[in-house]
């Protein structure tokens, strides 16, 4: 069948508009799928969830623009491509009009606080020897009832020293404990530290993989609850200070487009066995929470964001905090890239209700701390 020129050039044109449309589609589905599937078996769907929120934003916009051209069978596909990634969505925006919830029972409330504070500056050259200072004094304006340091530090024969002292006696809290996973030459311990004002009942470390340990902590908020908190810090990329430095020149246009292509290719290989890694060990950290006979709190580096594969297994089931109150992206990771949310915190909906949750901005580590605040739903 022959077609006049004009109506050659439409049908192409609407072929050309629905393999776009499609396409758009298709890439939200791949960034929900990303969030199932392992990267051990499909590597390369591992970088998708960076780009989950240009999905969503690309798809809503084409849905508004199609039911407003009133294209309504073309519109049916990023509406199912938004469906099918709905979990997803808040996850990555978080509740921005949420406000604060008011207290519905009169159950015990407590705060939560998660930083990864970067070595309380010890790994910064030349160090400033004020940064311990006025991270606790950062952590006591906030009256957490339970904080978890991931890479702090202490002094390989004695714990309590250089900076755990300090902080657990002018931070007001009543428990201390410490596990390591690293060191830093011959002398120092690095790991999780957890400063408590509630009673600690039991501490196990949980070791997850080479050097990567999880601090499984039981924890008495009243006489009849007991909260199992579940802290870890999975496998990073291992960018060096000076690999980070190359990528924020990259995408300052700085190393051309030829130089930004090299670069995107030798850090994309570079991670995928990190990738890989970390979905090992999130398998692990699923099978712990799973075992676990009171209800969890994770709080976790995952070194992993929304919709990637180590984040949906960690949480399983659970809730984000992030997702009930935060802000839209909740940057924890503040180098890099302006939406890196690795830092989580996730909790069991059956046995506790949150009410609050805020992400710091700080340039005293280059993760920023983040706080949730909890009610007990029942007594348990």
């Amino acid at each position: 069948m022959k077609y006049a020129p004009g109506r050659r050039r439409q049908r192409i044109l609407r072929i050309f508009k629905w393999t776009v449309t499609l396409a758009i589609g298709l890439w939200l589905v791949g960034c929900r799928a990303a969030a199932l599937v392992s990267p051990g078996q499909e590597p390369l769907l591992a970088f998708l969830p960076f780009t989950t929120a240009a999905a969503i934003i690309a798809n809503g916009l084409v849905f508004v623009f199609l039911l407003f051209r009133k294209r309504l069978l073309r519109s049916a596909v990023p509406l199912i491509a938004l469906i099918a990634a709905a979990d997803t969505i808040k996850p990555v925006f978080g509740a921005p009009l949420h406000q604060s919830a008011q207290s519905l029972v009169t159950r015990p409330q407590f705060k939560v606080l998660l930083w990864n504070v970067h070595g309380l500056g010890i790994y910064d050259l030349p160090e400033d020897k004020a940064v311990p200072q006025k991270m606790l004094q950062f952590i006591r304006e906030q009256d957490a009832d339970v904080v978890f340091l991931v890479e702090f530090y202490t002094d390989y024969q004695d714990a309590m020293k250089p900076h755990s002292a300090r902080f657990l006696n002018e931070g007001g809290f009543r428990e201390f404990r410490f596990v390591w996973d690293n060191t830093l030459g011959t002398k120092i311990y690095i790991g999780i530290g957890m400063f408590s004002k509630l009673p600690v009942s039991a501490i196990e470390e949980r070791w997850i993989a080479n050097n990567i340990s999880l601090l499984q902590s039981d924890v008495s908020v009243d006489s009849a609850t007991r909260i199992r908190f579940l802290t870890m810090h999975l496998e990073s990329f291992r960018l060096a200070d000076k690999d980070k430095t190359v990528i924020d020149e990259a995408k300052g246009g700085r190393a051309g487009v030829k130089g930004s292509l090299q670069l995107l290719k030798k850090y994309m290989q570079q991670s995928i066995r990190p990738f890989q890694n970390r979905a090992r060990q999130a398998d692990s950290v699923a099978g712990i929470i799973a075992e676990s006979p009171y209800p969890v709190i994770v709080c976790g580096d995952l070194n992993d964001i929304p919709g990637s594969y180590s984040y949906t297994t960690v949480r399983g089931e659970m809730g984000d905090a992030f997702a009930d109150y935060g802000k839209p992206f909740g940057r924890t990771y503040n180098r890099l890239s302006p939406t890196l949310r690795i830092d989580h915190i996730f909790y069991d909906p059956d046995a506790f209700r949150c009410v609050d949750f805020k992400t710091f901005q700080t340039s005293m580590s280059d993760h920023n701390p983040i706080l949730a605040t909890f009610e007990l739903k029942t007594s348990r």
